[in-house]
């Protein structure tokens, strides 16, 4: 299992060292996604250093998870791609649905599936042999976490075409804690995917993906991305139909965000400053009124509109 030890930077966890798996939900566009993404590799580290003090006594990280035979071999073999031994305890009466017991997971307490940790493993053979033998690609955790989440923002694509292309896992499927579709992920993902990131967005949208999806209470991706101020990922999702008048749990739309960023404007000479540019024309193209843009013609800060 390829894991490797991160050390977090943090008055509070600055000396501490802790084994984590990579993930693609650590990712760097703004000071808020990246807050979200410390606090989850924070829960991550938790949940790892406990793994860790098991080994220290002689139990494996499976061990502590999946608590019995045949899963916790089941979950070694899945973790290192021993599709051999899969395949014999899968003969045996193996259920391949299998979920571990609760722990703290980088998303939260949650428990863990078979599939989800040879996805977290980065193991193609695993994840296949158990796709084969039946494992459903759209079963989520107890905390809704699933594979194909976890394996949009991955480096490599073979997990990430295993289940979305060849076993048709559901693109709009939604993780609430923090809000993520397989689609956000993929857009966020500057660090694994860089320019690729936007051609692994497309394949979401051919095989299904919903650009204005409700990921939490009226919030779309356009809106989370405004409010990230992502603008390159809020113009993608503007020339791919997203509907820039889709309002959250509060009657806000994209347009308050490009209003809060024009108002501040505290972004400097950059791809978001040019791209920001870009959605504003892009709107006012698009029929939206200037006033809706505009802060010197919207002087109330609030999302009124």
């Amino acid at each position: 299992m390829r894991w490797y030890c991160w050390k977090i930077d943090n008055s509070e966890y600055k000396n501490a060292q802790y084994k984590i798996p990579p993930s693609p939900f650590i990712s760097f566009i703004s000071d808020e996604i990246l807050m979200m993404r410390v606090k989850a590799a924070l829960a991550l580290a938790m949940f790892l250093s406990v793994g860790c003090a098991g080994l220290a006594n002689g139990m494996s990280t499976e061990e502590l998870i999946f608590e019995k035979s045949p899963y916790i071999e089941a979950a070694k073999a899945a973790g290192t791609g021993d599709v051999t031994t899969l395949e014999r305890l899968i003969k045996q009466g193996l259920d391949v649905n299998y979920e571990g017991k609760e722990t703290k997971t980088p998303w939260g307490r949650d428990t863990l599936t078979l599939l989800l940790w040879a996805t977290l493993s980065e193991s193609l053979k695993g994840a296949e042999a158990l796709l084969k033998a039946g494992a459903d690609p759209n079963k989520a955790t107890r905390g809704g976490m699933m594979p194909l989440i976890m394996a949009s923002g991955l480096k490599s694509n073979d997990l990430f075409e295993l289940l979305l292309v060849r076993y048709k896992a559901d693109p709009n499927k939604t993780f609430r804690h923090p809000p993520e579709t397989a689609l956000t992920v993929v857009l966020q993902e500057r660090k694994n995917l860089g320019e690729k990131r936007f051609d692994r967005a497309e394949k979401l949208i051919k095989y299904g993906a919903n650009v204005n999806l409700d990921i939490d209470r009226g919030e779309t991706a356009v809106i989370a991305f405004s409010m990230l101020e992502d603008w390159r990922a809020v113009y993608w999702l503007l020339e791919h139909g997203a509907n820039h008048e889709a309002r959250d749990s509060v009657r806000a739309t994209m347009m308050c965000s490009v209003r809060r960023s024009y108002r501040v404007n505290t972004l400097a000479p950059s791809e978001a400053y040019t791209f920001r540019d870009k959605v504003r024309d892009w709107l006012l193209a698009h029929g939206v009124a200037r006033s809706r843009i505009d802060p010197a013609l919207h002087p109330n800060p609030k999302c009124d509109d």
